[in-house]
């Protein structure tokens, strides 16, 4: 009996009940000569009185809510036993692998199935429901319909912005399909309702940074430190960031740091190498280059590029010449 306690088995259960009633009672005022209820005469003598008047408008009013919500019922319990029956796994939606999977003909008709039911029941439905919402999202991912997931997202967030994993899978989803400024928009959504910390603008750092746009990734990455998450991998991003942005300077401060904080990372020393080459300070990056050299000797940048580049800053080092830009 546990579902009786669920509260929209409760609500469901009082609608009914109280339909009935009305129902009954609607009947009984077309039929009857006479109808009484409670201390109000509804209909005397074949003639329906005021009261009954009232009653009649209200019931009919009452018998359509219930009608409508009967109907709109209806389409959510069809559209989640429509979604029941598809293949897709939660880990295949979620990383896109869906797209490139070939499934049965009965799966493709439960997703046009339940996608009609579930866009039923959202237009027609008096107020939000989440899980209609969820449905809606959970289509649009398997039709990869970006734009209509986004909507159901949206909506769905908007009735339960406390929920930290509707951003979590909407991120990923919308990563996984290659769709930055969707993923970047949630992430930030969900920021702002549930509170900024420094592993999320991490991850926006990093986001920013893969597709290409790298001052808006330092502003990320500067806003993670300040949160707390000063960590050697942050500092590393930035520098490398920096760098790319021909600033230098800044770059160096955070790589020093990079490499303070992890001296035997042999990236962090490249990168902070050709930031100080770049700084007209040949001498400091040939250091920094050859001891990342020693420290990752069989990586093929070590074998084949690297020793090159420390040849030609020793050789600037000792005639004084000033650095070129570095690459």
């Amino acid at each position: 009996m546990k579902h009786l306690r669920n509260p929209f088995v409760q609500v469901g259960l009082w609608t009914a009940a109280i339909t009935a009633v009305v129902g009954v009672a609607a009947l009984r005022l077309v039929r009857r000569p006479t109808v009484r209820v409670q201390r109000w005469n509804l209909k005397l003598g074949g003639r329906i009185t005021p009261a009954g008047a009232t009653f009649a408008v209200a019931a009919a009013a009452w018998l359509a809510f219930a009608a409508h919500s009967g109907v709109v019922q209806a389409h959510r319990v069809l559209g989640r036993a429509n979604l029941e029956r598809t293949e897709a796994t939660r880990a295949d939606v979620l990383s896109g692998r869906s797209a490139a999977v070939s499934y049965s003909e009965a799966h493709h008709a439960a997703v046009e199935r339940g996608a009609r039911h579930f866009e039923a029941a959202h237009r027609w439905g008096l107020a939000g429901v989440l899980e209609v919402e969820l449905g809606r999202l959970w289509v649009g991912l398997l039709q990869n319909d970006v734009a209509g997931a986004e909507q159901a997202f949206r909506a769905a967030t908007a009735l339960a912005p406390e929920r930290e994993d509707l951003y979590d899978d909407f991120v990923q989803a919308m990563l996984a399909r290659g769709r930055v400024d969707e993923a970047v928009a949630a992430r930030r959504a969900g920021m702002a309702a549930l509170g900024e910390s420094a592993s999320d603008r991490c991850e926006l750092g990093g986001v920013l940074a893969r597709a290409g746009r790298h001052e808006p990734a330092t502003v990320e990455y500067e806003r993670c430190l300040a949160l707390g998450g000063d960590t050697p991998a942050v500092r590393y991003e930035l520098g490398g960031l920096y760098r790319r942005l021909g600033r230098p300077a800044q770059a160096a401060e955070h790589l020093r740091r990079a490499v303070a904080a992890a001296p035997a990372d042999p990236d962090a020393r490249v990168e902070l190498g050709l930031a100080l080459a770049a700084l007209d300070e040949p001498a400091a990056a040939a250091r920094e280059l050859q001891r990342a050299i020693e420290l990752a000797p069989d990586r093929p940048e070590s074998r084949l590029h690297l020793p090159g580049v420390v040849a030609d800053l020793e050789r600037r080092a000792a005639s004084g010449e000033v650095e070129p830009d570095a690459p």
